[in-house]
């Protein structure tokens, strides 16, 4: 008898699970593989100096790695590669840090929504839950799309729609797919390993060894990470420091275990050098939240068994802190700041940072005297009461709360307006003019300006004249509820509140429920998370985040979750009900994919077309006007198509765009682009008009006080107004404001006035100045300044030779 050949090993599909897939070889090989060939082409490009791809071909296979130790759960490592990958995602093609991480996030969701409904087709029996958010969910998506009503674009504001639909349906399939508390942890790791290494990449720029923002070395201000700022990377820290407790406190494994205490020490340390006082405010919320939630529930006599590890953590962390503090202090050593100086430059302790020192030390008080609050918790509550009272009668009565509350008080005056409250101000504005409604979801970045003038003239307005002035656009509120109140009005706050209202049910629920200590405690750090976020979006807008929206709706999903309990509505759909559902999930899955495709294509038009018409490429056009078919911002497209065409002095084709961009992307600066091109024409009147509103805006003051009064001068001289020009370019004059160019101008006016020998004067001192820069500017210097005083030269000398 022969023997039979033996088949070569090859990948198993279970045919009545289509979403589980076996490999031919063990994990710990798939392991060793993946991590050796992703070592060796890394190394192949660092070689190179070629680093974005080194980067790349590292995160790919670090990504592989989440899938292989998910197997055969086919959906759960897809869901671990978006969770570690997301955050990690650096745009290099883009000029905005958000969009690709959306699409990426957009695309993933998709891949496993597809993969979701085949499984379902292939299931005898389709049975899913529906969480308890659906209702409420429904309901603030109605309130959404009510508002888009009052909406400036119907057309531009109307995807927000579908991402939140998208976003709702994400959290239903993690509530569905997580099934065991193990898978929770699962999760939660990813992302708490993918934040772990953005804290390092932060803080190798914050001690200089990277460069960060805008090439800066070192320091808060060069933070940076892979999130596109240090205060997003913030709040996301602060929402997953509670389940990084719980996976430290309940993992069994020593090596986890090690991994879950070095991640919470350099969070904590990151927060120090992130020093975002809405984070830390979230932090301290969110650690009370887990310990009301774990006395609430019993569970505080678990935590004092763990108290060894407990006070691991308070070692750990003091000994990280410490660290961080030194290598601050030898860093500042070898630059000109002191010690002093260094204190005050990051506010190492400012009140909100007691504050969430008090909150750890809170935390760290309820690890060791788990106990004794467990049995006496009227006396514990009584004794906390007395203390809290005691420190703010302190803080009013005793010397040294006199002195710390002077410098509170100090602080608070000295960030108003890095609190932003000036846009809160001009969002309330919004919401009056519409207030049951509002103005339609998206449309406050394009409503701010108008409304900051309006602002400006209320009795409140010139306390805040420092804080809103400046050409940089204003997309958010700084404050969500704030701005849902202006967008989409008391239905969309009265949604709003429903919601949280529904999260706040099921987290009683399921914290008060009986069940495993195991559950209980994932459900309080993922509802301390919650309420991490909703405590940063009274200072910030994490809903428009895609990372921290991302950590949000995997909080919702854990809590909302079967490995929590089921407890919720059960749906169970016969064969023909299974085939409709995954039907409408796959369409839906492949025109998100194919609308998240082509937003990237569009991004990426837009970043080279931006690119190549600032290298003074005029290709560049062409990649807008692309980007502008295909739904890339169409008003940011036509600003930059505009300003384009106005520095190329073709000012019809300017104005055209500029007119188109207004509504969708008003700038200060379109105003004054406008008004040049109206003087052009000779429209002096729309000219003023357009700088009188520009003025009203209270605008940058390089704006405000050169640019505008210069275009003034020239408007007056071109209306046969000399005696308004020329006072105006005489007080430009004495600020150094482009003298060579306004001696020319002074030289134009005293001509028309008939005036040769001034005019000759004002052209001598204009060719003076002009010479003496091009030697200062030598052969080497900035080609298109030594071009522009070439030009300017020879238009002097053609006048000189005319008089």
């Amino acid at each position: 008898m022969k023997n039979k050949a033996k088949s070569a090993p090859t990948i198993q599909i279970n045919k009545n699970r289509f979403a589980e897939l076996q490999l031919p070889i063990s994990k710990k090989s798939a392991t060793i593989s993946i991590g050796l060939a992703t070592f060796a082409l890394a190394s192949v490009f660092a070689a190179q100096a070629d680093f974005n791809p080194a980067y790349l071909v590292v995160l790919t296979g670090t990504s592989l790695l989440w899938l292989v130790w998910a197997l055969p759960n086919v959906p759960m490592g897809l869901a671990a590669i978006l969770f570690f990958a997301q955050p990690l995602v650096i745009p290099m093609l883009s000029s905005d840090a958000s969009l690709p991480k959306l699409i990426f996030t957009i695309l993933m969701i998709s891949l496993m929504l597809a993969l979701w409904a085949a499984d379902k087709i292939l299931q005898q029996k389709c049975v899913f839950q529906l969480t308890s958010l659906i209702w409420p969910g429904i309901g603030l998506l109605s309130a959404a799309t009510i508002s888009l009503i009052n909406s400036i674009s119907f057309i531009v504001d109307f995807p927000y729609i579908p991402l939140i639909l998208y976003f709702g349906l994400f959290i239903l399939l993690l509530a569905n797919l997580l099934k065991e508390p193990g898978q929770v942890r699962f999760l939660l790791g990813a992302i708490l390993t993918s934040l772990l290494l953005s804290a390092i990449f932060s803080q190798l720029q914050y001690f200089g060894l990277l460069a960060g923002f805008q090439g800066r070395f070192g320091g808060t201000n060069s933070i940076l990470s892979t999130l596109g700022n240090r205060n997003y990377l913030a709040g996301c820290l602060a929402y997953l420091y509670p389940a990084g407790l719980i996976l430290y406190f309940q993992t069994k494994s020593r090596w986890l275990r090690g991994l879950a205490l070095t991640a919470l020490v350099l969070i904590f340390a990151t927060l120090y050098a992130i020093d975002s006082d809405s984070a830390w405010l979230a932090f301290s919320l969110a650690i009370i939240t887990l310990l009301a939630g774990l006395s609430l529930s019993g569970e505080l006599i678990h935590l004092h068994q763990l108290r060894a590890r407990g006070l691991a953590l308070v070692c750990a962390t003091l000994a990280g802190v410490g660290l961080f503090f030194a290598g601050t202090i030898l860093w500042v050593t070898k630059t000109s700041l002191t010690v002093s100086q260094l204190i005050s430059t990051f506010n190492l302790f400012t009140p909100v940072t007691w504050i969430a020192l008090c909150a750890l030390g809170l935390l760290i008080l309820f690890v060791l005297l788990g106990r004794s609050i467990h049995r006496h918790p009227r006396r514990w509550a009584v004794a906390l009461s007395i203390i809290i009272g005691i420190a703010v009668v302190g803080a009013g009565m005793t010397p040294i709360g006199k002195v710390v509350s002077k410098r509170a008080e100090k602080i608070a005056a000295q960030n108003t307006s890095q609190l932003r409250a000036q846009f809160w101000w001009v969002a309330y504005g919004i919401f009056k003019d519409h207030p049951l409604i509002g103005t339609g979801l998206g449309d406050y970045k394009r409503e701010y300006l108008a409304y900051k003038g309006q602002f400006l003239q209320t009795p409140l307005g010139p306390h805040f004249i420092n804080s809103v002035q400046g050409e940089l656009p204003v997309s958010n509120a700084h404050n969500e509820f704030i701005q849902l109140g202006a967008e989409m009005g008391i239905l969309g706050l009265l949604a709003v509140v429903l919601f949280i209202g529904a999260i706040a049910q099921r987290a009683v629920r399921v914290i008060g429920k009986e069940g495993s200590a195991e559950k209980r405690w994932l459900a309080i750090g993922s509802a301390a998370g919650i309420v991490a976020v909703i405590v940063d979006s009274l200072f910030s807008f994490p809903l428009h985040l895609p990372t921290n929206a991302l950590i949000l709706s995997l909080l919702l999903g854990v809590l909302c979750s079967e490995a929590m309990g089921r407890g919720q509505r059960v749906i169970q759909l016969r064969k023909a009900g299974a085939y409709l559902l995954a039907g409408i999930l796959l369409i839906v899955a492949l025109a998100a994919g194919g609308i998240a495709y082509r937003a990237w294509i569009a991004n990426r038009d837009f970043s080279f077309g931006q690119a190549l018409l600032g290298r003074g490429d005029e290709r560049g056009a062409a990649y807008l006007q692309r980007s502008i078919a295909m739904g890339r911002s169409p008003g940011e497209a036509y600003y930059v198509l505009g300003f384009w065409n106005f520095n190329q002095k073709e000012y019809r084709p300017a104005k055209e765009f500029l007119e188109k961009s207004m509504p969708l992307y008003p700038r200060e600066y379109t105003y004054f682009m406008l008004a040049a091109i109206a003087g052009q024409q000779g429209d002096f009147a729309a000219a003023q008009r357009l700088l009188d509103t520009l003025l009203a805006f209270n605008p940058d003051p390089i704006l405000k006080n050169k640019e505008i009064p210069y275009l003034q001068a020239l408007l007056f001289n071109e209306a046969g107004q000399p005696e308004q020009a020329i006072p105006l370019l005489e007080k430009l004059l004495a600020i150094g404001y482009q003298p060579e160019k306004i001696h020319l101008d002074l030289a134009d006016i005293y001509l028309k006035e008939k005036n040769p020998r001034s005019a000759r004067e004002e052209i001598q001192l204009s060719l003076k100045l002009i010479e003496d820069e091009l030697d200062e500017i030598g052969i080497t210097g900035d080609p298109a300044r030594r071009k522009e005083l070439l030009d300017l030269q020879k238009s002097a000398q053609d006048e000189l030779r005319q008089l």
